[in-house]
């Protein structure tokens, strides 16, 4: 069971994250939001809209949760939260134990191997 430890509030992610409000807070949305554009995706996948988790962009289809979540994240958070170290590089792996799991879980078909 994949799980993150107590954590002292100084050690965690956002300053809204201290009250138990968020672990993407302002400040890391602010770095998505800066660096969604940046990221070169292949044609054959749509990009989410660049203002993402805001109140204006509203709702997303489940197919750009799937690309957001799986492709777009990764990406973006990766370099960001291994630079910080700490609860962070704990989050990420976490993260990309649970993303790896989805793209396992949403092959068409599957093998022993």
């Amino acid at each position: 069971m994949w799980h993150l430890e107590q954590t002292p509030a100084t050690d965690l992610p956002d300053k809204s994250a201290k009250h138990g409000q968020a672990i993407l807070g302002r400040e890391t949305l602010r770095y998505i939001h800066e660096h969604l554009h940046l990221t070169e995706l292949p044609s054959w996948i749509n990009p989410v809209p660049r203002n993402v988790g805001t109140k204006a962009r509203g709702k997303l289809s489940a197919d750009q949760w799937h690309i957001f979540c799986v492709v777009q994240l990764p990406i973006i958070l990766i370099p960001l939260w291994v630079q910080r170290g700490g609860v962070y590089k704990r989050m990420l792996d976490n993260y990309m134990c649970l993303v790896t799991e989805v793209v396992i879980g949403g092959f068409l078909e599957m093998t022993e191997d």
